[in-house]
């Protein structure tokens, strides 16, 4: 057997090109192109080969340096035999066969094919070419430090077969055509297979005749445990497959874009069955970012009457036969969605069908006997002791579990209940005379009555889900009520909005009376400054209420005398004002400018907090403390310092956005311009904003004033205001301007 290895080398159209010409983007997928320039080699287009060229490392797309080629004529003789034998085998439909002597498979005694791509001439299977070291294409060797040189595989030619001639041919395997009563030729090894240890070892096995069961369909049908796996098997599948038909759900969208004759129809798989979350059907969640819709509302049949909820796209709303979710902008008008009503009559059929084909109850336990004085019914109220009727088995019974009803639905009935002076029974059949009593309903009057007392139950009516979700959430409602309640205060704040202005005129007696509202403030700080401490607020019924308190905290040194602690917090929102009015300057000249570079920022919303005593405390103005009040923010926190702020470790602002921290420091630069070197601006502190319109989110800074010429001298109590000094550290830090600066036409310092 002649095995030739083919020369590694593979001509160049024209000397690998300079690293500077590299490209970055793939122009099939957009994807990053790999940073090397490869040379082709031709195995799957022989026309390409000398071409460099660079792979894409998403698509594994190739891009060529250049539209140059080889010419026909220096194509190496053996590519354009292996193409050869490629297009024959394709033309064909057959494939080539292995070039070893004899190569067959050791379990059917099949003879093997040879890979197309593999470069020895004849091409071999990848058993033969591994054990002679591998080839450059198809089977590659991975090179190790500990690897040996593979050497050769020793095969002796056999001696001529009786029932075949023997083969003149070195190299080429010979005929495969037995006789009656003879074995096919088999050529024995006189040597082991040596293989290179960097390769996968292989043997040669003998031709054996091997005889066993026929291979047919419903082979060893008596074995009945086989069978009846077989049969189990086949019924699961059947099954599984049933389920998803029937779990799909079809959710039928309307909205303000969408085409006037039709909806817009998504086939969905929830997962769990029955519930179905629509942020997470991608599809529809790119319909609501592309077209913008901010709310939505789906069409609630799981209830005695149906109705249109505005729901949150991440709860999971519950789907029931007939398995359809009608979804609709709440801009639009149902008369304004074409085929609207009358899939919301069709659904609406269904659903009431279907809920009178299901079971009102559940058993506990199985029966005993199928004896007819044995069956547990669970559709009737208790019956009375001694009594000999035998159990009603109608179907149509009143009977509706307490948590198969809205706990809206009945509220005034419960209530009732608990402010009732009979047992918890008697008062049960008073007020629900149309209900049994069931074991389950003093547990679910003791959820009802801890919600009544937290004063959470107004926050269900209309809850988004089936009776018993609404239970549910009831439940867990309570569980954080409570945790909340135990690492909480309560508080009673007036919030007002300040205005700028920068003298001592600016105190809450010139604003008018603001309303006082309810919060539960966490004890403890989520976050402590130099000089202050950031406290989370609740609303009164438990949900989130977007604010958080900023409690000062003044220095020992500081004059009370001149500056009481309530005058220290309006100065301190001042001091927030008069970022945002210079930020807005700044917006308006980078707008001006069409600037692109700029990163979009802006500061938190800043309001004024007054604590009083207690609501019914007439005295308005007996304040426990002031507070500053912020918009809770969530993101990333940063500062455009090297340091740890708040106790909480920031991420330093030019390490996440070169952009970004250029343009705060072109800001600073164009407070102290616009301010005639008066005011300074350094040490932003703030969030990145994950799902925001703007991207920096500012809640702090330190600002500088030179008072002297300011004409402002209430402007020194600022917290961290050093005056002409921090002026002079600004222009010490900003000594070059970037990009930026220039571009506003600011003048260098």
């Amino acid at each position: 057997m002649s095995q030739s290895s083919q020369d590694s080398s593979v001509p160049e159209v024209y000397p690998r090109p300079p690293n500077h010409e590299l490209t970055a983007n793939c122009p099939n997928c957009g994807g990053f192109l790999k940073q090397e320039f490869l040379l082709c080699k031709g195995t799957t287009n022989i026309m390409n080969m000398g071409r460099w060229y660079q792979r894409c490392t998403v698509c594994f797309h190739a891009k060529y340096h250049s539209h140059a080629r080889l010419p026909e004529a220096a194509i190496p003789e053996y590519a354009r035999a292996k193409e050869a034998r490629k297009q024959s085998a394709k033309e064909t439909g057959s494939r080539i066969p292995c070039g070893a002597d004899d190569c067959r498979y050791t379990s059917t005694n099949q003879p093997k094919f040879a890979n197309a791509n593999c470069d020895r001439d004849p091409p071999l299977c990848s058993t033969h070419c591994y054990a002679l070291g591998g080839c450059q294409t198809a089977h590659k060797i991975r090179a190790t430090p500990s690897a040996a040189k593979p050497q050769a595989v020793h095969v002796s030619p056999a001696p001529p077969s009786v029932s075949q001639p023997p083969s003149s041919t070195q190299g080429v395997r010979p005929l495969y055509s037995p006789q009656p009563h003879t074995f096919p030729p088999v050529h024995s090894i006189t040597q082991p297979l040596v293989v290179s240890a960097a390769g996968p070892s292989s043997k040669q096995a003998p031709a054996l005749r091997k005889f066993g069961r026929a291979l047919k369909e419903g082979y060893g049908y008596k074995n009945r445990t086989a069978q009846a796996a077989r049969v189990k098997e086949q019924a699961n599948a059947i099954s599984k497959l049933l389920d998803e038909h029937l779990s799909k759900v079809s959710i039928v969208f309307w909205f303000k874009d969408a085409c006037p004759e039709s909806p817009i129809r998504i086939e969905v798989q929830p997962n769990p069955p029955g519930k179905c979350v629509l942020q997470d059907v991608r599809y529809f969640m790119r319909l609501i970012n592309q077209y913008s819709i901010s709310d939505v509302a789906f069409y609630n049949v799981n209830c005695p009457d149906p109705h249109w909820v505005v729901q949150d796209v991440g709860f999971a709303i519950d789907v029931k036969p007939p398995q359809q979710l009608l979804v609709r902008n709440v801009d639009l008008r149902e008369d304004q969605c074409p085929g609207l009503r009358e899939k919301m009559a069709l659904i609406t059929e269904g659903a009431e069908i279907s809920r009178q084909l299901q079971p009102r109850g559940h058993p506990r336990k199985k029966a005993r006997t199928s004896s007819p004085q044995f069956i547990r019914v669970f559709t009737q109220g208790p019956r009375a002791p001694g009594s000999t009727e035998p159990p009603s088995t109608d179907p149509d019974s009143d009977f509706l579990p307490i948590h198969e009803r809205h706990v809206c639905d009945v509220h005034d009935g419960l209530l009732e209940i608990i402010q009732s002076k009979l047992s918890v029974e008697k008062a049960y059949r008073t007020a629900f005379p149309d209900l049994s009593y069931t074991s389950t309903v003093p547990r679910y009057l003791t959820i009802f009555k801890k919600a009544h007392e937290l004063s959470l139950v107004p926050r269900f009516v209309g809850y988004g889900k089936s009776e018993r979700g609404t239970w549910k959430a009831l439940k867990e409602a309570i569980g954080q009520a409570q945790e909340i309640q135990s690492n909480s205060e309560v508080v009673f704040l007036q919030v007002i909005t300040p205005q700028l202005q920068a003298c001592k005129e600016n105190s809450a007696e010139n604003h008018e009376e603001p309303a006082t509202s309810k919060f539960y403030m966490v004890k403890q700080p989520v976050a402590i400054g130099e000089h202050r401490a950031i406290y989370s607020l609740w609303n009164f019924d438990f949900t989130p209420s977007n604010l958080v308190i900023k409690k000062l905290q003044l220095p020992q040194s500081w004059t009370l005398e001149d500056c009481p602690v309530e005058y220290a917090v309006t100065l301190d929102v001042q001091r927030i004002l008069l970022c945002e009015r210079y930020a807005r300057q700044f917006a308006d000249k980078i707008q001006a400018q069409g600037i692109i570079d700029a990163c979009d920022f802006q500061f938190m919303k800043t309001k004024l907090a007054y604590a009083v005593p207690d609501l019914s405390d007439k005295n308005k103005h007996c304040y426990l403390w002031a507070g500053v009040a912020q918009e809770e923010a969530s993101g990333v926190r940063f500062s455009t310092l090297k340091a740890s702020t708040g106790g909480q470790r920031s991420q330093h602002l030019r390490d996440w956005s070169t952009d970004a921290a250029d343009t705060l420091d072109a800001f600073a630069h164009y407070v102290y311009q616009a301010s005639l070197g008066t005011t300074s601006i350094r040490n932003f502190q703030g969030f990145i904003a994950q799902e925001a319109d703007t991207k920096l989110l500012i809640f702090d800074c330190d600002i500088h004033r030179d008072i002297d010429r300011t004409g402002c001298p209430e402007e020194r109590y600022f917290i961290r205001n050093e005056g002409p000094h921090g002026l002079d550290h600004f222009m010490h830090d900003h000594r070059t301007c970037n990009d930026i600066c220039r571009a506003l036409g600011l003048a260098a310092l």
